[in-house]
């Protein structure tokens, strides 16, 4: 699933009302791929009247078990810890894909008879949500698990409490994102290693669900409970595409073309295109690179300066300012959801 609804022929089209992707190609976020996975298969669980018109379709069905592996293979390969920043080109939180996915496993979760009905009519749903389950329980919560935060003078009553930090406040010590992470991871992890209990308001552990997990979920709700308020609710739940070195032209590509007309522009290497060139050029990857050609623009890219460094820091957040939208109610919303699921799981 790509990010934009436009073919590079309507691109052309709307290009003189500036009403065009960027570049004029649309580009891959985990995060949009992720909640089309949620937003299409919610309608297939739960409106499967609506659903009946196109979830049986074989190209749908394709185009949904495509994404997910894509989904599952970003969790696995680790590929978003390295470059967070061009996985989760608009929606940059790291804890957020997470929740996201964990969201789909829990919308197609066994014990849901919703979830039962729609799998027995459309099998694809099965390897669905075993793609996505698998990803989260092992690769996805190993990585939230490993950025927890447990301080041992924040006991209370014994237990251990726990956050998680992103990116915002870091280094001035404010940690602005802290609530809105603390709150997505908690989500994430419940989502991941509960299921649904014998009423339809209570939720439970899987009998596989980690210790570590059930005690960092307790930590994060007691600490939402007892810290929160000393904190900012900001979060980054959007923003801007463009962050420092990190644009299209830096990185190997195989289509370079004026937009208008069509006309191919050379690939000579350097600085050929800039970010004021968004509107006018499509510049992409069709097809495949062949190895020889990917390796050659790692070292010289065909139209931008140079590819950005994981080594040099090109994908730290914090190294260059960019746009980006917060929400302090959505971080609100998402405190008093997770104390909610933590809540069903405590009365079952």
């Amino acid at each position: 699933v790509g990010t934009w609804l436009q073919s590079v022929a309507e691109a052309r089209a709307a290009a003189p009302r500036h009403v065009l992707m960027p570049y004029g190609v649309t580009n891959v976020d985990a995060s949009v791929c992720a909640n089309t996975l949620y937003g299409v298969l919610s309608v297939v669980v739960h409106q499967p009247e609506v659903a009946a018109t196109f979830a049986a379709d074989a190209d749908v069905q394709a185009l949904l078990l495509d994404t997910a592996h894509a989904v599952a293979y970003v969790i696995d390969s680790g590929i978003l810890e390295r470059v967070e920043p061009i996985v989760l080109l608009y929606y940059p939180p790291r804890y957020d894909l997470y929740w996201f996915v964990a969201r789909v496993v829990a919308l197609l979760d066994e014990r849901s008879a919703a979830a039962a009905a729609a799998t027995a009519k459309y099998t694809v749903l099965a390897d669905i949500r075993a793609a996505l389950r698998d990803a989260m329980r092992d690769a996805g919560t190993a990585a939230i698990m490993k950025r927890v935060q447990q301080p041992p003078q924040l006991e209370r009553d014994g237990d251990e409490l726990a956050y998680w930090d992103d990116f915002l406040g870091v280094r001035d010590g404010d940690y602005e994102d802290r609530v809105f992470s603390t709150a997505v991871a908690a989500h994430a992890l419940i989502d991941t290693h509960t299921t649904r209990g014998t009423a339809a308001s209570q939720l439970v552990w899987r009998r596989d669900a980690p210790v570590a997990v059930k005690a960092a979920v307790r930590g994060a709700v007691r600490w939402l409970t007892y810290y929160a308020r000393s904190y900012e609710r900001t979060n980054a739940f959007f923003s801007g595409s463009v962050k420092g070195k990190l644009m299209p032209q830096n990185y190997p590509l195989n289509r370079i073309e004026h937009l208008g007309n069509g006309s191919a522009i050379a690939c000579n290497g350097g600085s050929t295109i800039t970010i004021g060139d968004a509107g006018h050029v499509i510049i992409g990857v069709r097809g495949v690179l062949s190895e020889s050609d990917f390796q050659a623009q790692l070292r010289q890219p065909c139209a931008g300066a140079a590819v950005p460094s994981v080594d040099d820091g090109d994908y730290d957040l914090n190294r260059e300012p960019f746009p980006f939208w917060s929400s302090p109610a959505l971080t609100m919303s998402l405190e008093v959801e997770v104390m909610t699921k933590y809540a069903a799981i405590m009365t079952a």
